[in-house]
């Protein structure tokens, strides 16, 4: 049965435990976790839903306040033993050996941070996998209760499913993340926020992807450059597609290649497939908006005239060289091209002075359970003295103007967010993927958007009620 948040405030008044916690309090003394064994009475006023039930602008407004947490334990007992200067970091006191799980995938070095955390005397075991396996790993790790500590954020399913079933636990039971040295990363991190608690701590963002494309087959076709428009607020999905056909009419098998490209030009529409509602909805789906049509609309229409093919073009430099328009790429593969006249810019928007873009984040979680959180507070202080400037030809690319969109579609269920099902046409699972990227076989975007609802919207109930109950406690779910 779906959750209703408002009817939920007067059972949740009764389970309210009072934390006087550093983060965004001011306080600075530590509380420990023997210190909370029986519930603290409060004279807090009772919060209205969306303050219970917020995910980013609520935390954004109300960092100075003394957080109300319901339903969550309290355990904020590792924002270090001696008092040291805000630029340095005083050394791990639990004398506990660090399990970090990390990818190659990272703006950070955490390399790099875990020889500073060395170096202050701390003990930590790094361990590698892909992007794709991050969530997984850190759910068997919980399971079988093995000691995996600290998980680089994997953009998906660490956020908002992780935090809902309990596998990550808020990064403030080891980081005081409301002092000074903290203010970018906590702006960074507002979206990955329940109940005023940190579940991300993003230490950096850039643009999931851009369109690389190759500046001598623009002028070879008389094709206009979009670095050009985009600096004018001309660069539009109009403007994209009328491109994508002008190529096709004259020959071109393939128009446009690479990843997910329809999920970079969804982007431009200033809207994404799944929203966060600050009222009592909670996660809810944004699929028939009228924005979101609009562009899909063009997709579908690219699509059904054969415009946007499914030839393999092969690598980057391959494509290009054979004459594809675009190639939506990573900011690794424009460093290893060859070309010597390419180019990136950012994707298109529907209204080109409206600049948005689909955004990447950097930054790491602490896993459930984990007792280390002495050396979690040294580690996570030695990640954020990290550089992570992005430098080079396209760099500028993958740091746009305008807003930046974390899509939390990607980050729902299993049943809904798995990639990898959609690679293996499991069509059941791996709705978000399929919504963007669906076949023009089955019919308008409306058909499709019907087609998926029919599994998408139990998942949004499912993951809402998981919400709700760590927020209010599992007594408020019949």
């Amino acid at each position: 049965m779906k959750i209703k948040i408002r009817k939920l405030i007067a059972a949740a008044a009764a389970v309210m435990i009072s934390a006087a916690v550093s983060a965004c309090s001011g306080h600075e003394e530590p509380i420990h976790a023997e210190e909370q064994t029986a519930p603290a009475q409060t004279t807090a006023p009772a919060a209205d839903a969306a303050e219970l039930f917020d995910f980013g602008e609520t935390v954004r407004q109300n960092e100075a306040a003394p957080a109300a947490i319901i339903g969550v334990p309290v355990r904020i007992e590792a924002i270090g033993k001696t008092p040291v200067p805000e630029d340095e970091i005083a050394p791990p006191t639990d004398g506990a050996e660090l399990s970090l799980l990390i990818t190659d995938d990272c703006m950070t070095d955490y390399a790099a941070a875990a020889e500073q955390f060395k170096a202050l005397g701390g003990n930590v075991k790094v361990t590698k996998t892909t992007r794709g396996e991050l969530c997984g790993a850190v759910s068997a790790s919980v399971l079988s209760k093995r000691s995996v500590d600290i998980a680089q954020f994997d953009n998906g399913m660490m956020f908002p499913y992780a935090a809902a079933n309990g596998l990550i636990e808020p990064c403030d039971l080891a980081v005081n993340v409301c002092g000074k040295k903290w203010d970018k990363c906590r702006e960074l991190s507002a979206d990955f926020t329940m109940n005023n608690w940190h579940y991300v701590l993003a230490f950096g963002r850039s643009a999931e992807t851009v369109l690389y494309y190759n500046k001598d087959t623009l002028v070879a076709y008389g094709l206009p450059d979009p670095a050009k428009l985009y600096s004018e607020n001309e660069w539009t999905t109009e403007r994209f597609c009328d491109m994508l056909r002008s190529r096709r009419s004259m020959g071109g098998e393939c128009t446009i290649a690479g990843h997910d490209f329809e999920r970079g030009l969804l982007f431009g529409s200033g809207q994404t497939m799944i929203r966060y509602d600050t009222g009592a909805e909670g996660y809810s789906s944004n699929i028939y908006i009228p924005e979101i049509n609009d562009v899909m609309g063009m997709i579908y229409g690219l699509k059904y005239d054969d415009i946007i093919g499914g030839t393999d073009a092969g690598s980057l430099d391959d494509a290009l060289r054979g004459g594809v328009l675009f190639w939506s790429g990573t900011y690794a593969e424009g460093q290893s091209s060859s070309l010597s006249q390419l180019s990136a810019v950012p994707f298109p928007t529907l209204k080109g002075d409206k600049k948005c873009y689909a955004a990447k984040y950097d930054g790491l979680v602490l896993v459930k359970g984990t007792p280390n959180t002495d050396s979690a507070r040294a580690f996570f202080e030695c990640a954020l003295a990290q550089s992570r400037d992005l430098t080079g030809k396209f760099s500028e690319a993958f740091c746009p103007e305008g807003k930046a969109l974390y899509d939390f579609g990607m980050g729902i269920s299993p049943m809904v967010s798995d990639s990898s099902a959609h690679a293996n046409e499991d069509f059941d699972k791996a709705i978000v993927p399929l919504l963007y990227s669906a076949d023009p076989n089955m019919g308008s975007w409306d058909d499709v958007c019907y087609h998926f609802s029919y599994y998408l919207h139990p998942e949004l109930t499912t993951l809402n009620n998981a919400l709700a109950n760590r927020i209010f406690g599992n007594q408020n779910s019949q």
